[in-house]
């Protein structure tokens, strides 16, 4: 681990630097400022036990990560299953997607998710000093018979409310995360006319589009109504409507009125040229999915607590990304790092010899080694990158300006760079700890851990060496019980790629996260005493700095210290000292 070499470095405790493949976390010497806060925090320890009742954590040395060709083979070359096979099998998957909340809207993002996508366990998490993680659950069908089993429907969505983090690509202008979904809101005018930004959206099947419309329609939501041609047959009905700057598409079996689409009674018109109808095609089997959810009515009929079905009346089946050109150097090399190190599957669509859709191109991501148990037969989720070279532009109706695909993906890029490369050190290894509220718009794509425990740790450090490799800035974030999340900087994505290992390797400094703070960090909010009084943190990890792995207490969204007022006062005299 670097030493901290002044105060502006002390201060933001960003600097611990990822191991790299081949070297065992047990090898990673302290330099001789963590040896000298280590004594200090060991021998603090006897003072702040007696005052605070701590109790000393210990941490877990990682298993070296070198890839071996055994393990290599394994994941390289995944074993195809028949699909009728309900069974655990080791794999990638998307498991999750957040957006942005902009400020204030915390209660009315959190009504519209619980009363209107279709999810269960719905909250408005508390990150700390008024950031929340208004989340949803939309699970996968899994034969269940236990509470244990139910609780594994690996379907997230999430929108963040975060206000102290940075996200401004120069101090005070006048766009930021809050300005960007201002001007996306401003520009659909209403849902009154599509342009290339309602690309950037979640995609929900539902199993009765029309009674979702009535319901949107009753609560006053506007909404644009589109049909798609359904690959088994007829059409697919999709609503969109945009919550706070960020589209939310339903889709399912049209209605009867709409067999033929251009008959009178019909309230949906198929998708134009102009907007991409390739962009919006439904790839599921909503046969499928309409008879999962209608399992889990029977199941709540019968009154039973477990079995085959869904908590949720929706689900996640896509995600949809706008972009200025899905075949620049940075998107193909996006899309090859994705088959290379996760064995994704890209398939292009649209362009000039495809019907309906010469306009526009379309990369769809998919995965087919996935663990089913917990990602789902039939509702695999896809990620699609969409290059609508007709729609590169809007205009905000109210300010009148005019922004593109290009300028959003430009100024994300800025907000990157000026914040996950701190300290400037031109190290890499200095610049993990870092953080932007840009990252918080992201999809997650997970590897479920399994044994062996090292094919987990090799993975890990693959994308580690990964991002190294190709110079790609992180926000690298570690949750006990849920593994490594590496936020990446997706060069020329407008959303941030999340890498989940499911599985812990990390060095001195790892920390959570805690929105009260601008770079995101419980650890550095502990140590500036900036938490507020909800949550707590386990403060003996932040002292247990003799081991190579430091491992934070809780869920995500306990950031907050709760600590001794004593505890929290010798706990910065211990930073003045190493500072000094």
């Amino acid at each position: 681990m670097p030493s901290y070499q002044n105060a502006q470095e002390a201060e933001t405790l960003l600097e611990a630097a990822p191991l790299t493949p081949g070297k065992s976390a047990s090898l990673n010497e302290p330099s001789s400022s963590t040896r000298k806060f280590a004594g200090m925090a060991i021998a603090a320890t006897a003072l702040i036990a007696g005052v605070a009742g701590v109790t000393h954590a210990t941490g877990k040395t990682a298993p070296a990560a070198a890839l071996s060709e055994e393990i290599k083979s394994d994941w390289m070359n995944p074993i195809v299953e028949n699909p009728t096979v309900h069974e655990s099998s080791t794999g990638w998957y998307f498991y999750k997607s957040a957006t942005i909340a902009r400020t204030g809207t915390v209660d009315v993002v959190a009504d519209f998710m619980a009363r209107h996508t279709g999810g269960s366990a719905c909250d408005a998490v508390n990150l700390g000093c008024d950031g929340y993680k208004i989340t949803c659950v939309y699970g996968a069908d899994s034969d269940v018979d236990d509470s244990t089993t139910s609780m594994m429907w690996d379907r997230q969505l999430h929108y963040v409310h975060a206000p102290k983090l940075h996200s401004h690509a120069v101090d005070g202008d006048d766009m930021g995360t809050d300005g960007w979904m201002d001007f996306m809101e401003e520009s659909y005018d209403g849902m009154s006319e599509f342009n290339g930004f309602m690309h950037n959206k979640f995609t929900m099947f539902t199993g009765d589009i029309e009674a979702k419309a009535v319901e949107l329609q009753n609560d006053n939501h506007k909404t644009m109504k589109r049909l798609s041609v359904y690959h088994e047959g007829g059409y697919s009905a999709s609503i969109t409507v945009s919550l706070k700057g960020y589209i939310w598409e339903f889709v399912g079996f049209a209605p009867d009125a709409c067999a033929n689409p251009e008959a009178a009674d019909c309230s949906y018109a198929l998708w134009s040229e102009d907007e991409c109808p390739a962009a919006h095609t439904v790839d599921v089997n909503m046969t499928a999915l309409t008879g999962m959810i209608a399992r889990e009515q029977e199941r709540k009929q019968a009154g039973d607590q477990f079995g085959t079905g869904y908590a949720n009346s929706s689900m996640w089946i896509s995600n949809s990304i706008a972009s200025s050109n899905i075949f620049s150097d940075e998107m193909t090399l996006n899309f090859d790092l994705l088959k290379n190190r996760t064995q994704a599957q890209v398939r292009y669509s649209g362009g000039t010899e495809s019907a309906g859709s010469p306009t526009c191109n379309v990369a769809t991501i998919a995965y087919a080694n996935m663990n089913q148990e917990y990602s789902g037969q039939d509702d695999h989720v896809t990620l699609k990158y969409v290059t609508n070279w007709k729609q590169q532009n809007a205009t905000s109706k109210r300010t009148e300006k005019t922004y593109s695909i290009t300028d959003y993906e430009t100024y994300i890029a800025r907000v990157h760079k000026k914040y996950l490369t701190r300290p400037h050190s031109g190290n890499p290894d200095d610049m993990w700890r870092n953080w932007d509220h840009f990252l918080d718009q992201h999809i997650g794509i997970k590897w479920y851990r399994d044994t062996p425990s090292d094919m987990c740790y090799n993975h890990n450090q693959d994308i580690t060496s990964m991002l190294k490799d190709h110079h790609i800035s992180c926000g690298k974030r570690a949750v006990d019980g849920d593994g490594d999340h590496f936020y990446t900087a997706t060069p020329a994505s407008t959303m941030s790629l999340e890498y989940n290992t499911e599985c812990n390797y990390g060095a001195m400094g790892e920390t959570n996260i805690c929105t009260c703070n601008a770079e995101n960090s419980n650890e550095l909010a502990f140590f500036k005493n900036e938490t507020d009084q909800n949550g707590s943190i386990d403060d003996d990890e932040l002292v247990a700095t003799t081991t190579t792995s430091t491992r934070l207490q809780g869920g995500e969204a306990e950031c907050n210290a709760d600590a001794d007022e004593t505890y929290l006062w010798v706990l910065t005299v211990l930073m003045g000292l190493m500072v000094r």
